[in-house]
């Protein structure tokens, strides 16, 4: 059977729809009758059309946010769950020097594994790694502390490291390592560089930290340099550390030396510590599953999540 809609020649303001049987070749017409004064406008249609897409881009929108936020609550769980709140942490960011440098997210992450294996020779010389061809983990050797890395891009597309340590150290281990001719090599280096520095760039906390988190205006160290501290101030380990992958003769040379550009403290306190590694190394814009971003922070292959 054959279906026309068809307009009525006689009545402008009727259509008539047309059935026709193609065995017997009869057809059926049915009239119906409109009113043209309910008829839309062409700016009315146009309305309701953008009214519509209104709503399709809210209902879009709603549910891309729920897709998002159960997302960054997941990743976020998994993180904090990791993280043992009895120690404090090591908090280091390290940027590139250079524009042309980590401008991409192997090169980036490969920078990441030489950061990685310094710190073990550093403590762990005798420890030999082999990836797992199962997971794509690096281990890390016994009693070491573990290590959490997250990267960052910047609005021009370079990234920056940012790297969590769990300061757990064992003493004996930290008393071995220190006496050994590479570790004092590298901390005379780069701890006498520190503590020649003018005022301003040898402050352990800086003016810029102090406006991020009003906390330090009470902490012990508000004011000082980093040749007030001790051997053991986990402070100056801090600093030690970050200056140690990044110098110029120990470390990644792409790595920026500037005490201006690259940053250490220490998280003794668990709100800042939930704070930081919960929201701060999670930012929403990595949390939006159309965008080129998505989950482009997170690095498991070279993180100890697990206990």
């Amino acid at each position: 059977m054959k279906v026309e809609i068809q307009l009525h020649e006689d009545d402008p303001g009727s259509i008539k729809i047309v059935h026709t049987k193609d065995n017997l070749g009869k057809k059926s017409i049915m009239t119906i009758t409109y009113d043209n004064s309910v008829k839309s406008s062409p700016e009315e249609l146009q309305r309701k059309a953008e009214e519509n897409q209104h709503r399709l881009e809210a209902i879009t929108s709603h549910h891309k946010q729920k897709s998002h936020a159960a997302a960054k609550e997941s990743i976020r769980k998994y993180v904090l769950d990791s993280l043992d709140t009895s120690h404090p942490y090591l908090f280091i960011t390290l940027t590139y020097g250079d524009k042309s440098n980590g401008r991409n997210k192997d090169e980036a992450l490969r920078d990441i594994l030489h950061i990685r294996r310094r710190f073990h020779n550093l403590f762990f010389p005798s420890f030999r790694p082999k990836k797992n061809a199962y997971t794509n983990k690096v281990p890390r050797p016994d009693y070491c502390p573990r290590m959490f890395f997250s990267l960052e891009k910047h609005q021009d597309g370079q990234y920056h490291i940012h790297l969590l340590i769990e300061w757990n150290l064992h003493p004996e281990i930290l008393a071995h390592a220190r006496s050994r001719t590479p570790f004092i090599h590298a901390w005379n280096t780069i701890v006498g560089r520190i503590r020649h520095r003018d005022h301003e760039d040898q402050l352990v906390i800086s003016d810029e930290m102090v406006s991020r988190y009003k906390g330090y205006e009470s902490h012990r160290h508000y004011g000082k340099t980093f040749d007030n501290l001790g051997v053991d101030d986990p402070w100056l380990m801090s600093r030690f550390l970050c200056e140690y992958f990044a110098s110029d003769d120990l470390g990644l040379k792409k790595i920026s030396n500037s005490p201006r550009n690259i940053h250490s403290k220490v998280i003794e306190d668990n709100h800042e510590l939930i704070t930081k590694a919960g929201s701060y190394l999670n930012k929403d814009q990595y949390f939006d599953r159309e965008g080129i971003n998505y989950l482009d922070h997170v690095v498991p292959e070279y993180s100890d999540y697990s206990n």
